[in-house]
């Protein structure tokens, strides 16, 4: 290890320059100093001095710049610029802060678990809850639910215990009223749940029915489900449910994949609250993406304004929908090849919009940024899914594009 940067700084700069003026296999500390090296690997001598060396050369044998210069051509070994220290330790310092972003980028992409359902299966009313974002949780413990059974029943309140990437336990909750005593499911060491049922009414989560791969089932707590409520499975086997987050009750939504249907990821989509909500049709299960119209507004208040797409389903049905949002102008259309997928969606927001998408496909191609050109003040989102491809979207809209997230299916 150098003690003095400008010393290994040196050392590495002459050493590369000798290996350039003589052969590969050149070794400096066997053969004798050569000073055209040096005034090679430093610039000359500036102000009178040598970068390498100055003062223990005899100045008769340093060759000048300008004859060096002298009728130099580009096959022969360039005369470098003198690297300044301040220089160096600004770029070490710029690459150190590039690497450690990459390192939470891969962090996030490696380890962070899939979040499946809008902004929670249900209702929009409530305060939105959630694990804290730092956490990456990796097996689930127990769940408690409070509820009230009846004609009229509904969940009350959820909390539950998980423990995370470092084995730390982790509790979270309760989100909403613990009224009465709770049923308490109590996950063991090598079972998991794997499947949740959840039904929704008048914007409340009104049961909930729990698997695991013990097998067990637990529920349904609440009301008993009826022909009225509107039902949603989460089914991720053979994978786990790690954590359930929800807003106080009023919706529910889970963390981990769907082997069978498509993995929907985003909460109500990335961006804002307003505007109505976008899906496709529940009954379509998309099996690849044909093609995105975006409808966006350059400019520093630039926005998407809409978007529409078609796909083909499980049965090879081209489906079409969209515009979500209003169509003003000449739409940038993406068409995506017989072999070619969909596998990347940046996305920024501010105040309540989607600002800029971008799209990037297997082929590989980069579509975009379309909208606003991203800026510092910008929320930016990714939805990473190769090996995988993203076969569609839902979000929110009115007169724009309020917010979008997407589904993501393998590779047909």
């Amino acid at each position: 290890m150098w003690v003095n940067k400008g010393s290994e700084l040196w050392s590495t700069k002459f050493v590369q320059k000798f290996k350039e003026v003589h052969v590969d296999d050149a070794d400096p500390r066997t053969s004798d100093f050569d000073p055209e090296v040096a005034v090679l690997a430093g610039e000359g001598a500036s102000n009178g001095r040598l970068w390498i060396g100055d003062g223990n050369i005899p100045p008769e044998t340093i060759p000048t710049l300008s004859w060096l210069r002298k009728g130099r051509t580009s096959s022969q070994p360039a005369i470098e610029k003198r690297p300044r220290l301040g220089t160096i330790a600004m770029e070490e310092i710029r690459n150190e802060v590039a690497e450690e972003r990459r390192r939470r980028e891969d962090m996030e992409t490696l380890d962070a678990p899939k979040k499946l359902g809008p902004s929670g299966y249900g209702g929009i009313q409530g305060t939105a809850k959630e694990i804290n974002s730092n956490s990456v949780p990796k097996t689930l413990k127990s769940v408690s639910i409070w509820s009230k059974g009846g004609n009229t029943g509904r969940i009350n309140a959820i909390s539950f215990t998980y423990y995370d990437k470092d084995n730390i336990e982790v509790n979270e909750g309760p989100w909403g009223t613990t009224d009465g005593t709770p049923n308490v499911i109590s996950i063991g060491h090598d079972e998991y749940l794997t499947k949740l049922c959840v039904t929704t009414a008048n914007n409340c989560v009104t049961s909930l029915t729990f698997n695991t791969s013990k097998p067990a089932v637990h529920g349904p707590m609440g009301k008993e489900p009826t022909t009225g409520d509107k039902a949603f499975t989460i089914d991720v086997d053979p994978d786990s449910i790690r954590v359930n987050s929800n807003q106080n009750l009023d919706s529910s939504t889970s963390i981990e994949p769907s082997m069978d249907a498509p993995k929907k990821l985003g909460p109500s989509g990335y961006g804002g609250i307003q505007g109505t909500a976008k899906d496709i049709n529940s009954n379509s299960v998309p099996k690849t993406l044909k093609s995105v119209s975006i409808w966006s507004k350059g400019g520093n208040t630039g926005r998407i304004n809409a978007i529409s797409f078609t796909y083909y389903d499980k049965d090879n049905i081209e489906v079409n929908e969209g515009p979500w949002g209003t169509t003003d102008g000449t739409p940038n259309v993406i068409s995506i090849g017989h072999d070619e997928y969909l596998t990347k969606l940046c996305v920024t927001t501010a105040d309540n919009c989607v600002t800029s998408l971008t799209f990037n496909t297997s082929k590989p191609a980069v579509h975009g940024p379309m909208g606003k050109e991203p800026t510092t003040g910008d929320k930016a989102f990714t939805i990473d899914v190769d090996p995988d491809s993203i076969v569609a979207f839902f979000g929110r809209a009115d007169h724009y594009l309020r917010a979008i997230g997407a589904y993501s299916a393998p590779q047909a």
